[in-house]
């Protein structure tokens, strides 16, 4: 579905939360001075009361200007306001991708600056921090920022295909290791021919060995992304008042909350039993 943009040329969905709230204050404001701008430049016109024409007063004419003046002030404030948003979120994106990237590239270890003495003194380095690839695409979905989840759904989708071609090239390497498996096991082949055969075989199982471990790792570090998910789902459930075994059923989606239908007041059960 297409994206609809305001006057300003944004759209609801490319702001985060707190700066859409904002935005749509700007808005109405905006909106009002157009009304008082339109209400201020209609012509002034005598009235009737009773079977006496009154003409406009010269005072009415000064009140229009007036108000003229204070909705084109009214607007420009809000044209104001709706450019430091813009620049609040151009911040905000940038500040949010380069968290995301970080906890994908990771950080490399640095050997900070001797400090003035002796040469041989010894300068401990920084360890530095692994990139977590997955992570980093989780993160970029929970982001608050919808730019940033549209980055983290784009490299999710490249994280399928990549997996999806790893799929496809292990099942070729794994036709390979039956064939060259079977020209290896060819009686009467010469000793070079079996010998070529063999370094084949052999550097086609080592290509499989990489493809596997790649995917034990992407496993573990799945597994672990779920994990911390996980913990800090029960943190946040027991911050706000609930038990750890409440939180942890809950998280686990072993426990819900109902409504009892007496009192009305929530309770927790048990999933599989339905009791307290």
């Amino acid at each position: 579905m297409a994206r609809r943009y305001d006057d300003y040329g944004y759209s609801v969905d490319q702001l985060s939360p707190d700066l859409a709230a904002e935005a749509a204050g700007v808005r109405r404001r905006r909106r009002l001075a157009e009304a008082l701008l339109e209400q201020s430049s209609a012509p002034i016109r005598g009235r009737m009361i009773g079977r006496v024409y009154v003409p406009a007063s010269p005072l009415e004419g000064l009140a229009n200007i007036g108000q003229a003046f204070a909705a084109t002030k009214l607007s420009e404030r809000a044209d104001e306001q709706m450019a430091g948003i813009g620049r609040k979120s151009r911040e905000e994106v940038v500040k949010e991708m380069a968290r995301v990237r970080g906890i994908g590239e990771g950080m490399p270890g640095q050997v900070p600056e001797p400090a003035s003495g002796p040469q041989d003194d010894t300068v401990p380095s920084v360890g530095g921090v692994k990139g977590d690839p997955r992570r980093a695409i989780e993160e970029a979905i929970m982001s608050q920022s919808p730019m940033v989840r549209d980055y983290g759904k784009l490299l999710e989708q490249r994280a399928a295909q990549k997996e999806m071609l790893a799929e496809q090239r292990l099942g070729r390497l794994q036709d390979r290791t039956m064939t060259l498996e079977a020209q290896a096991e060819q009686k009467g082949l010469d000793r070079e021919s079996r010998e070529r055969t063999e370094k084949r075989l052999d550097e086609t199982r080592k290509e499989i060995a990489v493809i596997m471990a790649d995917s034990r790792r992407d496993a573990a570090s799945i597994a672990a992304g779920r994990a911390n998910s996980k913990q800090q789902e029960i943190a946040d459930l027991m911050a706000s008042g609930m038990s750890r075994e409440d939180a942890q059923g809950i998280a686990y989606g072993t426990r819900r909350v109902v409504t009892d239908p007496v009192t009305g007041a929530p309770r927790m059960v048990d999933i599989r039993t339905g009791q307290e």
